[in-house]
């Protein structure tokens, strides 16, 4: 079972308190680096465009849209990749053929 963590969060000129699942706060991480922008730059970015859900849920949602994305943008790499091989297939002359 996950444990929830809350931590202090600096967003721009205040403070506000996090409460994340310990698998949320990896992810974030991982999403923030592969960004180049440390947690607390990913976490501003996240509040600014957030609409009127709490910090927290607003966290877990940009995560899940993140993940979709990448499975998504795998999937149409699957699929063009595939989409080529039949491509090729089709192009192919039958051997025997004249």
């Amino acid at each position: 079972m996950s444990s929830i963590r809350k931590r202090s969060i600096g967003i721009g000129s205040y403070k506000t308190s996090v409460s994340l699942e310990d698998e949320f706060w990896k992810c974030l991480q991982h999403i923030a680096l592969t960004h180049g922008k440390t947690l607390g730059e990913q976490i501003a970015e996240i509040n600014a465009n957030r609409g009127y859900a709490n910090l927290s849920s607003a966290i877990r949602l940009f995560i899940l849209r993140y993940y979709l994305d990448q499975l998504d943008q795998q999937q149409r790499r699957d699929l063009s990749v595939i989409t080529a091989f039949e491509f090729n297939q089709i192009r192919r002359p039958l051997s025997g053929s004249v």
